[in-house]
């Protein structure tokens, strides 16, 4: 059901060019409910059919209560995403800390399932439809050199090798500025 959810939502992105927002929204929804309890059966009370009442009855949509997870999530993304600055995978082990080690939201298998859907889905430049050629970088045109953990790249930018900790570095037109060698510290092994 996921990977349905997902190749839908992947075609739509990428056929629209952009991201419809109530599309991940609504398939947000649906994951809390199915995955997170169902939904009340309809009783005699008018409350159970109010949207207020259904929201409080499924367990997926709780924000608060005993096994509730939207409201620490709310918490978890907000903080997320207001402190961590960088790329797109910059954030990447944070989320891993809280979502696998911390609040155990995610298995590891999970998490990196979900990484990958996030690597393999269109681009930045995809989706703004913005050029990325050897002589374009969006608006920029000129010659563009590349350089990946540091070294030279040849070829188009578009092939370069989208991995965990590479170093890329795109410069459009002269004298090309080398970057300087960077090493990423290694993450601490936590003890339990």
């Amino acid at each position: 059901m996921l990977w349905t959810i997902a190749a839908i939502l992947c075609a739509v992105t990428a056929i629209e060019g952009a991201e419809i927002v109530w599309l991940f929204l609504l398939a947000g929804a649906f994951g809390a409910i199915y995955y997170g309890g169902s939904l009340p059966k309809l009783g005699s009370n008018a409350a159970s059919v109010s949207p207020a009442g259904v929201l409080a009855a499924v367990k997926g949509l709780a924000w608060t209560g005993s096994g509730a997870t939207l409201g620490p999530m709310a918490v978890f993304f907000a903080k997320a995403g207001a402190f961590t600055f960088g790329s797109g995978l910059a954030i990447v082990p944070l989320l891993h800390q809280g979502l696998v080690d911390d609040h155990h939201w995610l298995t590891e298998q999970q998490f990196v399932d979900a990484v990958a859907m996030g690597l393999i889905s269109p681009g930045y430049f995809d989706l703004l439809k913005q050029p990325l050629s050897a002589s374009q970088v969006g608006p920029a045109k000129g010659h563009v050199t590349a350089y990946l953990n540091a070294k030279r790249f040849s070829g188009d930018p578009r092939t370069i090798p989208l991995q965990a900790h590479a170093l890329i570095q795109l410069d459009v037109g002269t004298p090309p500025v080398a970057p300087a060698p960077f090493t990423f510290p290694a993450r601490p092994v936590k003890r339990r």
